[in-house]
C-alpha cells in the first residue's frame, strides 16, 4: 500500500536521514488506510483465525485475551472489516467508565447499531435489528469492571443465542486478572495474543521500517534482541523505543542502530512501564 507523504509543515526532520514517507512506529494507526503497517505473525493469524470461527459459527462468547500492547483493539478491527464481508454484522464498542451509568453503562455507543443491541439485550425491548448474526466485540471490558452485573446480562443473551449471536470480550492480563478468572470458566473459547518471541522481533521493525518506505536493515540482530529484553516483545513498547532509537542514530548520524545506543536510549530518554496505556484510542502494535 503506498504511503502518503507528508506535508512540509508536518513532516518530521529525521525521516528525511532514515529516507521513510511516514513515520514506521507511530503510537496510533490511521484505519483502514495504514493496515499495511501490521505484522500478521503467527500468533496473530491463528487469533484472527479463531474469531473468525466463533463468529461465524456463532459460539455465543469467546474471550480475546493478552498483556496490554499486544494489538487486541486492532485484532478487533481487522476481524469486524473481514467479517463484514461474510454475511455477519461485526459492532466493535469500546467501553468507557464514568458516562450516564444508567442510560450507557458500558459507555455511550459508537453507532445506533451498538445502542439498540445495547436496548435489545439489556433493556429488553422488542427486537428492532435487522440482521440475526450481529457479532458484538467489547473492547477493554476491565475498564467497566464496577458494570459487571451487565457484562453477565450481555453474556447470557449471547450464550441463550438470543438476539445476539456471538459476544467477544478483550481482556488485557497484566491489568483484568480478576475480570479474566471470572469470565474465562463461561466462554466456550479462549483467544490469546501473545507478545513477539525474540525472534519475530527483527523481522517486526524490518516489516514497520519497509513499510514506511525505509531501506536497508538499521536494526542488526544484537538490538533486536536486546530490545526484547527491554520490551518483552510487546508491541507498542517496542514502537516506543524503536520510534527514540531512531531518533538518536540520526541526531547522531548514524546509519545503524547498536545495542549500545538501545541500552542508552531505553535507559536515559524513554519511560516505559509495561502497565501503561491509554485505552481510548487505537494503539499501533
Amino acid at each position: 500500500m503506498a504511503v502518503p507523504l507528508p506535508t512540509s509543515a508536518q513532516r518530521p526532520w529525521h525521516l528525511d536521514f532514515w529516507g521513510l514517507a511516514t513515520e514506521p512506529f507511530r503510537p496510533t494507526l490511521r484505519w483502514p488506510q495504514e493496515r499495511g503497517s501490521l505484522f500478521p505473525n503467527r500468533a496473530w493469524q491463528e487469533a484472527l483465525a479463531r474469531l473468525h470461527y466463533v463468529s461465524e459459527y456463532q459460539f455465543g462468547l469467546a474471550i480475546l485475551a493478552g498483556p496490554s500492547g499486544t494489538g487486541k483493539s486492532l485484532l478487533l478491527r481487522a476481524a469486524a472489516d473481514e467479517l463484514a464481508l461474510q454475511n455477519l454484522r461485526p459492532l466493535i464498542h469500546a467501553c468507557q467508565p464514568g458516562t450516564n451509568s444508567g442510560a450507557y453503562p458500558l459507555g455511550i455507543p459508537s453507532s445506533e447499531e451498538t445502542r439498540q443491541i445495547f436496548q435489545v439485550c439489556l433493556d429488553g425491548h422488542s427486537s428492532i435489528l435487522t440482521e440475526d448474526r450481529y457479532v458484538l466485540m467489547l473492547d477493554d471490558v476491565q475498564r467497566v469492571w464496577s458494570q459487571r452485573d451487565v457484562l453477565h446480562r450481555l453474556i447470557d443473551r449471547a450464550l441463550e443465542q438470543r438476539q445476539l449471536g456471538c459476544l467477544v470480550l478483550t481482556v488485557p492480563l497484566t491489568q483484568g486478572a480478576e475480570v479474566f478468572e471470572e469470565f474465562a470458566s463461561l466462554a466456550p473459547l479462549l483467544i490469546r495474543l501473545p507478545p513477539l518471541a525474540e525472534w519475530e522481533v527483527a523481522d517486526y521493525l524490518q516489516h514497520r521500517f519497509e513499510w514506511a518506505g525505509g531501506q536497508g536493515q538499521p536494526f542488526t540482530e544484537e538490538c533486536s534482541t536486546q530490545m526484547h529484553r527491554f520490551t518483552q516483545g510487546i508491541p507498542r513498547l517496542l514502537n516506543r523505543l524503536a520510534h527514540e532509537c531512531l531518533l538518536m542514530a540520526a541526531l547522531r548520524e548514524q546509519r545503524e542502530i547498536s545495542e549500545m545506543l538501545v541500552a542508552e536510549t531505553h535507559r536515559g530518554t524513554l519511560a516505559i512501564t509495561l502497565n501503561s496505556s491509554d485505552p481510548s484510542i487505537i494503539r499501533a502494535a
